[in-house]
């Protein structure tokens, strides 16, 4: 059965990336390892007024550009917040933030046909309180929501506004913009925003500062240093990887539209009892990994729909390999187009060993920016993107609310309305239960398509798990 909502059941709502941050680190853990070099220490950025920017940035800067409007790539975390509330006390708090992380102090421009940032060395971040009726909340939420990110060079890339319902009943809305943040900054955000306020309104014991170490700055300088000296291996790698390899129609009903928007709709639907468990047994005995199996069914699915044995999918790696960077606010993750050989009607088993064997060599590679994807494909960026990145999966696990000793209860909010970020994306949680969550444009899907598609994928995973020597592809089959 699957239901419709308005994003996922976590205060961070359908962000471009909210991927399982670590997903390069599970890969290495779980896969074979191959030799490797030293740990690298991040060296300091000297204190100049403008620094390079990191891969990470880059790409969500070239996504931002891509679709109209400015609001659509953005990581917002929703939060009501029932009970007593000392208003002040949050609205420091949430203040508090930049103070703490350079990463949100950080302005964007392009220059001399290069991205830079330039981190500030201090700035104050308005916590307007705004009242609202009831039955208009849910609306509020969404009209913050779509103000859009229309300055990053002049303005700070966070915002964030108090809506007071009633004197025990107020909504959070923080919104990071993406290049600012990923799904390790959301934790570390909404860790710091609950200490915070503990400290100053009840009495809680002081927030420590940020560990030392590298800052965001150094890290993004560090990252980009990388990537150029490995540019000449990398292009290598990618173009043999991806030579040949034609674009994906996806299954769709409705006629392409003259100019794309990001209206989106999302539906969730439960995984049956005990089904992920039962993907970490085969994942286990074929030596890959929960993320790997729930890939090969997706490809499986599209591959079924569409006819194509030779596809490529989307998903987001988290780009916090190196030591030091776990608790930094910022953009680090990148997209990787992972390609999938489902000739001569495979079993299931056999597909997953062949999706193992590249996404393994894929990840080795994997610095490469989303956003010069069009260099080893033989395309300008803006129709790579549009050929080749229109659909997305992620495993990620559901990210919680920090719990809060004493003060008001915290519940997520989610937005009616979340941005479709491109035609189709799947994300499959673990949670209790686990669920999948797909989102729509939807002036690619009608709702009757997306939900087909659905509840065929929840179907065809457990059958392949349960079934993995039989073979997965047959004729192809049309949604109802």
């Amino acid at each position: 059965m699957t239901r419709e909502g308005g994003g996922r059941p976590k205060p961070a709502d359908d962000a471009e990336l909210r991927a399982r941050a670590e997903l390069e680190e599970e890969l290495l853990r779980d896969l074979p390892r191959r030799p490797g070099g030293p740990v690298p220490v991040l060296p300091r950025t000297p204190p100049v007024t403008r620094l390079p920017t990191g891969p990470g940035q880059g790409m969500l800067w070239f996504l931002h550009h891509m679709e109209p409007g400015g609001a659509t790539y953005t990581t917002p975390v929703v939060m009501r917040l029932l009970g007593p509330l000392d208003e002040d006390a949050v609205c420091r708090s949430v203040a508090a933030l930049v103070d703490r992380h350079e990463g949100l102090r950080t302005l964007f421009r392009e220059e001399d046909g290069q991205l830079w940032q330039y981190v500030l060395a201090e700035a104050r971040l308005e916590v307007p309180v705004t009242e609202v009726a009831a039955d208009d909340a849910v609306e509020a939420v969404q009209r913050e929501l779509d103000v859009p990110f229309d300055d990053l060079g002049g303005r700070l890339p966070v915002r964030a506004r108090l809506l007071r319902v009633s004197a025990e009943d107020h909504i959070l809305v923080l919104v990071p913009h993406h290049v600012v943040s990923d799904a390790v900054t959301l934790s570390v955000l909404l860790d710091d925003l609950v200490g915070l306020y503990a400290a100053e309104a009840l009495g809680g014991p002081p927030v420590p500062p940020p560990a030392g170490g590298p800052r965001t700055a150094d890290a993004a300088v560090w990252l980009r240093r990388r990537t150029d000296e490995r540019r000449e291996r990398l292009l290598g790698y990618w173009r043999r990887r991806l030579a040949g390899l034609p674009p994906l129609p996806l299954p769709a009903d409705l006629p392409p539209p003259a100019r794309r928007d990001c209206a989106g709709r999302t539906f969730l639907a439960d995984l049956p009892d005990g089904l992920l468990a039962e993907v970490d047994r085969l994942a286990d005995r074929e030596n890959s990994t929960a993320f790997l199996v729930c890939l090969a069914a997706y490809q499986v699915l599209l591959a079924r729909r569409t006819g194509h044995r030779d596809l490529a999918v989307l998903t987001a790696v988290g780009g916090r390999t190196t030591p030091g960077t776990e608790q930094l606010v910022g953009a680090f993750a990148n997209l990787l187009l992972l390609r999938g050989d489902l000739s001569g009607d495979p079993s299931f088993t056999e597909a997953l060993r062949r999706v193992t064997a590249g996404v393994v060599a894929d990840f080795e590679h994997h610095e490469w920016p989303y956003q010069d994807l069009g260099e080893p494909l033989g395309l300008p960026p803006e129709e790579a993107h549009r050929s080749y990145g229109q659909t997305l999966f992620i495993l990620e696990d559901e990210i919680a609310v920090p719990p809060a000793a004493a003060g008001p209860r915290i519940e997520p909010v989610l937005a009616p309305r979340p941005p479709a970020l491109r035609d189709l994306t799947l994300r499959v949680i673990r949670g209790r239960p686990g669920y999948c969550v797909l989102s729509f444009r939807t002036q690619v899907f009608s709702p009757g398509r997306a939900q087909a598609l659905l509840t065929e994928y929840t179907g065809l995973l457990e059958q392949l798990v349960t079934h993995p020597g039989q073979p997965v592809l047959g004729t192809v089959k049309e949604p109802v």
